[in-house]
């Protein structure tokens, strides 16, 4: 049978860590390793790694200094050695028998793409998704744009691999980024492979963090985040696909960053000069793009400098989420 590689980078998960680590091991008729790497935790979460490594040979453990999730996932991929390599984040858990279903329905495939569970602190929501297979480039774009349509295409953890595509392409994480790292690391694996299939099977139970990284705006630099969103640009011109939804995607990145940026500085002031230097590099790529021929939001904010309206735009916009927030008992960050 062939072996998984389940990757886990923790970091201060002392009251879920045993939970997760729980469900990947009780997992039943398939042939698995756990990686366990902690980005050096403060909490408990060391104990509890090492004492999981004590009791069980299917357990590796590492610990490095605090460097982010991504330099943890690298670690993770030097240290697998199973034909497949998974993910899975250490405040969720799977389902009894995720990964049997998992081998079993990937065959020859290059990656499997699974449905998930979402948990609140209210209830359990499952969301059916079409089942796909591609076999062909037109398919395989298609399929990322209905991925991305759900928000499943960016997680690592309803996904299968092959750890030969991994490491005969030197596919990794990009060590700079601590947002949409896993966005660019599953475009450059989907680049480089020809099948695939997605399955409603629901393999993953995923917990709604509101105070995590990536429920907040802890992470939001734009000329960080738009890396990604630039690598799925130039796959789209090479291929000379539609880049209206590619486009839309750099409005985003440009909105969470000013969100970002308020609320780490506080005022208009503050903020003036890095919505200035935004638009100004939006307007400079967009001036790249052979079929651009029409004025853009972009041209013209910047053009007329009505950068006092982003601002604006962007403070209701924190205060309307603060409110969702307060009223779900989370604090906004």
């Amino acid at each position: 049978m062939k072996k998984i590689s389940i990757i886990i980078p923790i970091y201060n998960r002392e009251n879920t860590l045993r939970r997760t680590i729980d469900s990947v091991l009780c997992q039943r008729d398939v042939f698995i390793e756990l990686i366990l790497v902690n980005d050096g935790s403060t909490d408990k979460s060391e104990i509890i790694c090492k004492e999981y490594c004590n009791i069980d040979k299917r357990v590796i453990y590492r610990k490095i200094n605090n460097s982010g999730p991504s330099k943890a996932r690298n670690v993770g991929l030097e240290l697998a050695t199973g034909e497949y390599i998974t993910f899975i984040d250490s405040d969720d858990f799977y389902e009894v028998h995720a990964l049997i279903n998992m081998i079993n329905e990937i065959k020859d495939n290059d990656i499997l793409i699974c449905n998930r569970n979402i948990y609140n602190n209210k209830n359990i929501i499952k969301k059916d998704i079409m089942e796909k297979k591609f076999c062909n480039i037109e398919q395989k774009w298609e399929c990322i744009e209905y991925l991305q349509s759900l928000n499943l295409f960016n997680p690592l953890w309803n996904k299968l691999y092959r750890r030969d595509v991994i490491y005969n392409n030197n596919i990794r994480f990009n060590e700079k980024l601590i947002s949409g790292e896993d966005y660019l690391f599953n475009l450059q694996y989907f680049e480089k492979i020809n099948e695939g299939v997605i399955t409603n099977t629901c393999v993953y139970n995923y917990y709604v963090n509101f105070n995590s990284i990536t429920g907040t705006n802890k992470n939001n630099d734009f000329f960080k985040q738009i890396i990604p969103v630039e690598y799925q640009m130039k796959l789209y011109l090479n291929m000379g696909r539609d880049i209206k939804k590619i486009e839309k995607k750099y409005f985003v990145c440009f909105r969470n960053a000013i969100a970002y940026k308020i609320t780490e500085t506080g005022n208009f002031k503050n903020t003036k000069k890095y919505i200035e230097k935004c638009l100004e590099y939006l307007c400079t790529e967009e001036k790249k793009l052979e079929n651009h021929k029409k004025i853009s939001f972009y041209q013209i904010c910047y053009r007329l400098k009505i950068y006092f309206i982003i601002y604006l735009y962007v403070k209701i916009r924190i205060n309307v989420k603060k409110i969702f927030y307060k009223m779900r008992g989370k604090v906004y960050k």
